[in-house]
């Protein structure tokens, strides 16, 4: 399901992120969500990126199609090295 959020301090949101609601205003349960979200974020990272070899640089406009395409891309036995989300610029290419 797709949604749009708008809200003051989002300009470090990924777009395609899991969505979670800390238990109280407390530091200690929104310390707990972001470390949920960066194990996410690493686990994804380990199961599709090789940076000891050779391999193409990912880039896609959201989480989700981030990992179509990674997963099209093992599927293909096509090694990842490095992985972006965001708009693909000229600079990147």
């Amino acid at each position: 399901m797709g949604i749009k959020i708008s809200a003051p301090g989002l300009d470090q949101a990924v777009a395609g992120t899991e969505l979670l609601r800390a238990q109280s205003n407390n530091q200690k349960d929104i310390d707990v969500c972001v470390e949920e979200i960066e194990n996410n974020m690493y686990d994804l990272l380990d199961k599709y990126v090789d940076k000891n070899s050779d391999g193409v640089c990912v880039q896609a406009s959201t989480l989700g199609s981030l990992e179509a395409l990674l997963e099209f891309l093992k599927d293909m036995k096509i090694p990842v090295v490095n992985v972006a989300i965001g708009p693909v610029h000229k600079a990147n290419v």
